[in-house]
């Protein structure tokens, strides 16, 4: 049933008669006969008929997509709760070796907030002379090449602490690009 919106229809019609510029199209959400919701799309034209100027309204079932959404949304919460809640450091990294994102541990593991780690390489959490920081390098390459690493790495804290930890790197997806995901370990 589609009496509530009925007026909005007509109000609609009548401001586009009158030439304001108002959406076309619209979200609502209707009642099914039997009083079950449904979400629906409106998308109200102007058309002549028979001569007289009239609207023409499109109405589309979203039932489908505003489950794939609710899904999706489900998906994306998940993910975000297993990476943010797993007891290993995670960080994202293009193939430059800059850091896309990286999770509560790896926060913790270092004491720096998010914004300060995603945008840098791991040169910023390397102690100093510690490292071969090429070796590091090539060790991404070989992990976006299919090439799955394993290694010790020195960081170095926010505070100045020096410690060890084992880093994995293996290629995978993210947001529709390719990455490395480096998963790390203070030992």
């Amino acid at each position: 049933l589609i009496s509530n919106e009925s007026d909005r229809i007509k109000d609609i019609y009548k401001k586009r008669l009158a030439g304001e510029d108002v959406p076309q199209i619209y979200e609502a959400v209707i009642r099914r006969v039997n009083g079950e919701p449904l979400p629906v799309e409106f998308n109200v034209n102007l058309a002549t008929y028979h001569g007289e100027i009239t609207s023409v309204v499109f109405v589309r079932d979203l039932t489908s997509r505003k489950l794939s959404e609710k899904y999706l949304r489900e998906s994306e919460e998940s993910y975000k709760s297993v990476f943010d809640n797993a007891s290993e450091a995670i960080y994202i990294q293009d193939s430059n070796g800059i850091f896309l994102d990286v999770n509560k541990a790896a926060l913790n593991m270092y004491g720096y907030s998010k914004s300060e780690i995603v945008g840098n390489t791991p040169e910023m959490l390397s102690a100093p002379n510690k490292n071969d920081l090429e070796q590091v390098k090539q060790r991404l390459i070989n992990a976006f090449n299919g090439n799955p690493q394993f290694f010790g790495f020195w960081g170095i804290t926010k505070n100045g602490r020096v410690f060890p930890k084992e880093v994995s790197l293996n290629k995978g997806k993210y947001f529709g690009k390719d990455v490395v995901f480096a998963m790390a370990r203070d030992i």
